[in-house]
């Protein structure tokens, strides 16, 4: 009995982490429920959840963008812009980059706000000695 076990446990070691990879939200995926909050729209119960991701995602983002390494992706937007605003934002980007919707939508969600609102150049404490 104690062998069927093992076995067992070593064949779901090897099977079942196959099952369980992330699936990543594509910008395809996630377009449409964007769009409704770039309208100002409600959710349906056929899209609440996917409106939820997207709100969810535009608001991380938001949060990340001014410190991600890649000075392309790096995005500052001011305070009082609204997440419907973003929502726009991303819409119109992936709107205008439609063939490179399969591509996740974590970059080009950051893509589009690093186009719309760029971090403003900063030279750092040591820039100023550089002149």
């Amino acid at each position: 009995m104690r062998r069927i076990l093992i076995v067992s446990a070593a064949i779901g070691a090897i099977v079942f982490p196959a099952c369980a990879q992330k699936h990543v939200q594509s910008g395809n995926d996630l377009i449409e429920a964007c769009r409704s909050i770039a309208s100002g729209t409600a959710p349906t119960p056929d899209n609440a959840f996917q409106v939820g991701i997207c709100f969810g995602e535009i608001e991380a983002l938001n949060w990340f963008a001014p410190g991600v390494n890649d000075e392309n992706l790096l995005s500052c937007a001011p305070i009082d812009v609204t997440r419907q605003q973003m929502a726009k934002t991303i819409v119109a980007y992936l709107d205008q980059n439609s063939a490179r919707r399969p591509e996740p939508f974590e970059g080009l969600a950051l893509e589009a706000l690093a186009h719309r609102w760029p971090c403003p150049h900063r030279r750092g404490w040591f820039g100023k000695w550089l002149n």
